[in-house]
């Protein structure tokens, strides 16, 4: 398995339902969703997702051990904190244990923001899903999706 398959398992341990079916995977949403306190050091990968995540359930999420991001296509700890701050998220970043920590809301409103990430395909979606989450803003470098998922924008729109 590819270190991302790890979001499986998170899933279920926030109290998302998770069911097979012959369509594929049913993802369904509880009215109880715990939050997350993850070390992220065996999937840096799957952090920017997980960053989007804590940012709507209530309550203050941890993302630990994020020291590898800072050698992937980007800065990845850099450019997750300037997206919470360009969306007003509320965190704070512990820089000696590298562990952010994300007070979210599930009735947050984002500001429509125009967004230049870095050439980093985890990154573009991570922004481009808080804005569809709002329904505005605009994004640019967009094609450097086609290193991992080519129709992320098509399958999100």
């Amino acid at each position: 398995y590819q270190a991302d398959s790890v979001f499986l398992e998170i899933l279920d341990s926030i109290g998302v339902s998770l069911d097979w079916a012959n369509e594929g995977l049913i993802v369904k949403k509880s009215s109880n969703i715990k939050l997350i306190d993850h070390d992220c050091s065996a999937c840096p990968d799957l952090t920017p997702t997980l960053a989007f995540m804590a940012a709507h359930i209530d309550g203050e999420s941890v993302l630990r051990n994020l020291e590898i991001l800072r050698y992937k296509e980007s800065d990845r700890i850099e450019e997750i904190i300037k997206v919470l701050k360009a969306f007003d998220v509320p965190f704070r970043f512990d820089q000696e244990k590298e562990d952010l920590y994300i007070n979210g809301s599930s009735k947050i409103r984002y500001p429509n923001i125009d967004y230049n990430p870095p050439a980093d395909h985890r990154i573009i979606m991570m922004t481009y899903l808080f804005m569809i989450k709002n329904s505005g803003g605009n994004i640019s470098n967009t094609d450097h999706i086609k290193k991992s998922f080519p129709h992320f924008i098509e399958v999100f729109s």
